[in-house]
């Protein structure tokens, strides 16, 4: 099987369970297969193309989202409104040969940070740019527009000329904002804290749009002075709301990003003012997935290895203290150094990003935690009515608190946070999931490496970069880092004789343990479908046994996963193992 778009629901996710239309077959595409049966379609291109103004830009993306952060050169040093491109893959028409100009394959086998350069890209910029130039007035209308409104493709052609765009005006964000007085109000901070701390969201300008949920920024005025991350939900913003009551609550700690800077008003439907977002300090140093993957940095010594790793120990030991006392999205790529030169190991330190609380890919998160979330995101998500159902009993059996409007209820009643996995888990449970997370940054800190993910893993797909090793595979780490991580990973499958259903083999995807053989899209998607099943089997069982008030019994399979629990070390001990290590 190819990688597209549908991987993350059919294979990569719990969907995938319940999968029941059949793939389609691969088309045989590879990378770059612009060749001679095609090439009057690129020549076309290329020359329509050509008197097309350039007019806009894209600052980035999510290549298995189809989303694109495209911004006219004309918003640029004005209030960023967001205002972002979806193509929708199972919705927008193209045909076979266009998809090979535009090596549609490659795309989805893109990260995020090498969409810039990509054929489609390319294309869709020099599209908007015709769109645009055809709409009168169009500038105007573009800044008249709610914030977070969106363009729509609805279909792709050789001939820029020719493709199809949507225009949605959408007020549904500026409607979900908060006034000062009703946040103070959900959060109980005094509104005296907050009113001193405000900036119109017309006093900011645009320097760049990289990420869905991110601008960086300037205020106007300041030539000179500091640009900021402004940070602004495109849905969901009561988890903005959380990560800023969290921000605004929490003692500071050198390896934790400090409070915000400012809070962004403007104005919503009905002239009054609301909390948009908020503005946080720019880290101009790379994260630590980018830090560990660069080649251009200097080695990471021994010495810094293990200095980085403690003061997270410290951070990770700050949160545990402080309201609600869990950092769930754990990883590298939320972990940012600041201080000293960038290339300079010995001068920087690594500082701990995002507290929406909101979760993280299954691989970071522990069993006991990504049971539950299976669940729910079927309780929630799933497109069949008989899994919602099935699923949202089984919650409200175990969970008698849990509703469907649970990840909506309001601030006040969301003291632990909108993740039904973590806040379920007493303090304890928390500090030993919390490790968990840890062993693996760990892992990718001692290894070298990016990310877990390796060249057998279909997550790899989406990741920015290419590796040829996986957690746990150890090539660097001395024994007593080697032996931390296990204990820190202890209940992770990758330990087990369990394997995923499915595996990386080059540029496609196929069944666990046949890599290198010729095996069909239909093999695969079976091999897929048997293993989820199997996985949320043990999701229930483990849920019902820890959360069912003792009314079902104890399987094996509990049973050792609730010892491997339990041997995890706590932080304290992480840090002074870390402490006891040779750094020469």
């Amino acid at each position: 099987m190819d990688p597209t778009h549908e991987i993350v629901d059919s294979l990569i996710l719990p969907y995938a369970a319940f999968h029941k239309k059949t793939p389609k077959p691969s088309n045989g595409t590879k990378a770059s297969v612009i060749g001679p049966k095609n090439s009057w379609i690129s020549i076309k291109t290329l020359s329509r193309s050509a008197s097309v103004p350039e007019v806009w830009d894209i600052d980035g993306g999510e290549t298995d989202r189809g989303f694109f952060c495209t911004v006219p050169k004309f918003a640029r040093h004005k209030p960023p409104l967001r205002i972002t491109t979806h193509m929708a893959w199972d919705k927008t028409h193209y045909s076979l040969q266009l998809s090979e100009v535009l090596e549609l394959d490659a795309f989805f086998r893109a990260g995020k940070r090498k969409i810039h350069s990509l054929p489609l890209t390319q294309h869709l910029r020099k599209a908007l740019g015709y769109w645009s130039s055809q709409r009168p007035h169009f500038q105007s209308e573009y800044e008249s527009l709610p914030f977070g409104s969106k363009i729509f493709v609805d279909s792709l052609h050789e001939d820029v000329t020719q493709m199809r765009f949507r225009l949605v005006p959408d007020t549904s964000i500026e409607e979900s904002w908060l006034s000062i007085d009703e946040f103070a109000d959900e959060v109980s901070i005094p509104i005296t804290s907050l009113s001193g701390m405000t900036v119109p969201w017309e006093s900011l300008e645009l320097v760049s749009h990289a990420h869905e949920n991110i601008s960086i920024v300037r205020i106007t005025g300041q030539t000179d002075g500091p640009s900021f991350v402004f940070k602004a939900l495109m849905e969901d913003t009561h988890y903005m709301y959380h990560e800023l009551r969290l921000l605004l609550s929490m003692e500071s700690h050198p390896n934790i990003i400090i409070k915000p800077h400012a809070l962004v008003m403007k104005r919503r439907p009905g002239n009054s003012p609301g909390i948009a977002g908020f503005l946080l300090e720019l880290y101009p140093g790379p994260t630590l997935q980018q830090r560990l993957h660069i080649e251009e940095y200097p080695v990471v010594t021994m010495e810094q290895k293990v200095s980085w790793s403690q003061q997270l120990v410290s951070a990770l030991s700050h949160i545990r203290t402080q309201p609600p006392g869990y950092f769930p999205d754990f990883k590298p790529n939320n972990v940012v150094f600041t201080g000293g030169d960038s290339n300079d190991v010995s001068s920087i330190k690594p500082v701990l990003l995002d507290f929406e609380q909101r979760g993280t890919w299954h691989m970071w998160a522990p069993p006991e935690v990504r049971y539950v979330e299976y669940l729910e995101l079927l309780a929630l998500t799933s497109s069949e009515e008989s899994v919602r159902e099935r699923y949202r009993s089984l919650l409200r059996e175990v969970f008698p608190h849990w509703t469907t409007s649970y990840n909506n209820r309001p601030l006040r009643d969301a003291r632990d946070g909108y993740n039904l996995a973590w806040a379920s888990l007493d303090t304890q449970a928390r500090a030993k999931a919390q490790v968990y997370a840890l062993g693996k940054v760990l892992w990718c800190i001692f290894e070298n490496v990016p990310s877990p993910d390796g060249p057998h893993n279909v997550e790899s797909f989406l990741e920015d970069f290419d590796q040829d090793q996986q957690f746990p595979e150890f090539r660097l780490s001395p024994p007593s880092v080697q032996n931390l991580v296990r204990r820190c990973t202890a209940g992770a499958p990758e330990w087990g004789d369990r394997r995923p259903g499915v595996a990386r083999d080059g540029g496609r995807i196929v069944p666990w343990g046949r890599q290198g053989c010729e095996v069909t899209a239909e093999e695969t998607q079976e091999a897929a479908t048997r293993w989820w099943r199997e996985e949320l089997a043990l999701a229930e069982d483990f849920v019902r046994h820890r959360y069912g008030r003792d009314e079902y019994g104890t399987s094996d399979h509990v049973a050792q996963l609730e010892q491997e629990i339990q041997e995890r070390p706590s932080l304290d001990e992480v840090m002074e193992i870390l402490k006891s290590l040779p750094t020469k």
